[in-house]
């Protein structure tokens, strides 16, 4: 600790950093939010209906001029119609859910420990052809979706835990004739939703390559802040060329990689491993960046190791918009483009800065260690929030 003090030269610049990160960092004080949900998903085969029903846990924040805001019913339908998406096949279904309050303790329970839970239902008609049911928990949702379903009375003989940016498995809507409704090889089925039914005009629409180039654009630009902390951490080492293209090098390769496996859904990992990985990696090149001058060994490694976070946590953040399985080539590609352009614009912004200010002698001491100390702070304050706080 002596020795960053130290090397930072004014403490008064580690308290801004540290300051400037919190204030940079998102909020966790919010009006009621939901904080666990269970889904029941039924199904009647022969009359062609569905009725999708989620019982969440709408949790206060004990402040009631914050709470007053976000009537627990309000942050139930949000979560319902913002959180989640019914599909059949490749189809979106737009739904609007009924929502009501129940009270899940007995009527001896005690005033002050009465708890309560919101229903939202979601019911329609299956679209003549679905083949397969999926639901979708969007990438940004902060709570994970236990699912069970029931085809024609009878339950699925497994239960489903759905992390923020996963499909479930498809649930096949063949009538039931005989013996068990959900079949073994429904477990094995891919998660990604099936390309039984032509594409609807809205799923070509998001798969236009010039739309999927600033969506990848601005996953990173202006809303990815993990993203773009990391390849500031990066650049701050050295203005050197080799070491900033050995790093760079070796982290565009590795979130290439992964961003492909995991948009064609050959690798998958769950969110609750790979965001809190991405959220703490602008920690390690940060902090290094206060000790070291020079490009190390070991540093080109690890860069490519946290690289492999990101693109699994990007691949998700594709799969959140939805995209259509015909022509997925076309949209990886476009999504890939932008990213590697915001990266682009990113170096190219911060080079611009950093030359010229980095023939002054005061650069490193004054702008680029007080930069480090802010980038780890909003690492450490994100992978905080990410693993416990979310």
């Amino acid at each position: 600790m002596k020795a960053l003090i130290r090397r930072c030269r004014s403490l008064p610049a580690v308290r801004l950093a540290l300051a400037a990160a919190l204030l940079l960092a998102p909020s966790v004080s919010q009006a009621h939010k939901v904080s666990a949900v269970s889904v029941v998903a039924e199904f009647n085969t022969q009359a062609k209906t569905f009725k999708v029903e989620l019982a969440m846990d709408v949790d206060p924040t004990g402040d009631p001029a914050v709470d007053d805001q976000i009537p627990p019913e309000e942050a139930a339908r949000s979560f319902a119609t913002d959180s989640l998406q019914v599909y059949f096949d490749d189809t979106p279904m737009k739904l609007e859910p009924s929502i009501r309050m129940v009270t899940t303790t007995d009527a001896n329970t005690p005033v002050e420990l009465t708890r309560k839970a919101v229903i939202g239902t979601l019911t329609g008609t299956i679209p003549d052809g679905a083949i397969n049911f999926l639901l979708h928990v969007n990438e940004n949702t902060e709570a994970a979706v236990v699912m069970v379903t029931n085809k024609d009375g009878k339950p699925a003989r497994r239960l489903q835990v759905l992390y923020p940016g996963e499909f479930s498995n498809p649930v096949s809507l063949a009538p039931v004739i005989q013996g068990d409704p959900f079949p073994p090889k429904e477990a094995a089925a891919p998660t990604a939703p099936a390309a039984a039914t032509p594409p609807t005009a809205e799923a070509e629409a998001t798969a236009s390559f010039g739309q999927w180039v600033a969506r990848g654009f601005t996953a990173i630009l202006p809303h990815g802040v993990d993203y773009w902390a990391f390849i500031l951490a990066l650049f701050l080492l050295s203005l050197r060329s080799r070491p900033l293209g050995w790093q760079v090098g070796a982290y565009t390769v590795a979130h290439s990689i992964a961003l492909s496996l995991g948009a064609f859904r050959l690798v998958e990992l769950p969110a609750a491993l790979v965001m809190p990985g991405v959220a703490i990696s602008a920690a390690y090149p940060a902090i290094e960046n206060l000790f070291v001058k020079d490009l190390k060994p070991w540093r080109p490694p690890l860069v490519a190791l946290f690289g492999l976070f990101h693109g699994f946590a990007l691949a998700q953040v594709l799969w959140s918009h939805q995209p259509a399985t015909v022509g997925l080539p076309a949209t990886v590609a476009g999504f890939h483009l932008g990213i590697e352009l915001a990266q682009f614009a990113l170096l190219i912004l911060a080079s611009l800065v950093a030359v010229a200010l980095s023939s002054r002698p005061w650069f490193r001491h004054t702008i680029a260690l007080p930069l480090c100390v802010l980038l780890a702070g909003i690492a450490l304050f994100r992978f905080i929030d990410r693993l416990w706080l979310s």
